[in-house]
C-alpha cells in the first residue's frame, strides 16, 4: 500500500492512508508524510483515513495522527519548521484546510 497525494480540481492534496498502513507501515507512512509536508504547500494538505470498520477506521484514524505528529516531529529535529510553527501547520492539516475548502467550522 502506498500513501495517495492527489490534486483534484479544486488544487488540494489529499494524505489518504488505508487503514492497513496504520498497523502494518508506520516508519513508511511517517516518510512519507514527512515527504508529502516538504512537497506540498500547506494550506493545500488535507488528511482522512478510510475504512468501513469502525473499529479499524478509530485505531487508524488515532495511529494516523501520530504519525503526523512523529513526521512534524522529524522537521522541527532539522530545523524546518521552526517549533513554533509546528502546531498550527498540523491544525491546518488536520481540520482547518477542509474547513475552509468545505465552508464549514467546528465551532459551529
Amino acid at each position: 500500500m502506498a500513501a495517495t497525494l492527489t490534486a483534484p480540481v479544486v488544487e488540494t492534496y489529499d494524505i489518504a492512508f488505508p487503514a492497513e498502513w496504520s498497523y502494518y507501515e508506520y516508519n513508511r507512512g511517517v516518510n512519507a508524510v514527512v515527504t508529502m509536508t516538504e512537497a506540498a504547500p500547506r494550506h493545500k494538505l488535507l488528511w482522512g483515513t478510510e475504512s468501513t470498520v469502525p473499529e479499524i477506521f478509530t485505531g487508524s484514524a488515532i495511529t494516523s495522527r501520530r504519525m503526523l505528529a512523529d513526521a512534524l516531529q522529524q522537521r522541527v529535529d532539522i530545523g524546518s519548521p521552526p517549533g513554533k510553527l509546528t502546531i498550527p501547520l498540523a491544525e491546518r492539516i488536520l481540520y482547518k484546510n477542509a474547513e475552509k475548502l468545505y465552508g464549514m467550522s467546528i465551532d459551529a
